[in-house]
């Protein structure tokens, strides 16, 4: 199947959520919107350190990251900050998908760059935007 679109609102509302993060100092090592075939959907990966993959030592922090990062979402407006067209999900800084968009184009700060058909050990990227992708 092919890729859903990515919409322009959701574009924004992914950098808006960036942007929310870094002003409530939730750290933010690497945002992109990344089409994931094996899914068949989008999804908003944000990279942290407050976030540990299949880590049982660090469930509660992984899961007060959650907590607080959707906190932050609601309290700046609400349900409406939702993307439409895919997930938000939470991301440890090591995630190959995150390494293997890294190795392609290095974002810093907060921008917008396209890549596509990228292989990582957690999938096949068919197509994803970078927000920041920084090392």
């Amino acid at each position: 199947m092919g890729a859903i679109s990515l919409v322009e609102k959701d574009i924004e509302k992914g950098r808006r959520i960036v942007e929310l993060l870094d002003e409530n100092s939730f750290p933010v090592t690497a945002a992109v919107w990344a089409y994931v075939s094996e899914y068949d959907r989008w999804s908003l990966m944000i990279a942290t350190p407050r976030y540990k993959e299949d880590s049982k030592e660090d469930y509660e922090g992984s899961r007060q990251a959650y907590v607080d990062m959707s906190k932050i979402i609601l309290d700046a407006g609400g349900p409406g900050m939702y993307p439409d067209t895919g997930i938000i999900e939470l991301v440890a800084v090591d995630n190959p998908i995150i390494k293997a968009l890294h190795e392609q184009k290095e974002v810093r700060g907060i921008g917008e760059v396209r890549v596509r058909a990228i292989r990582a050990d957690g999938g096949f990227v068919e197509d994803a935007l970078v927000y920041r992708n920084a090392a």
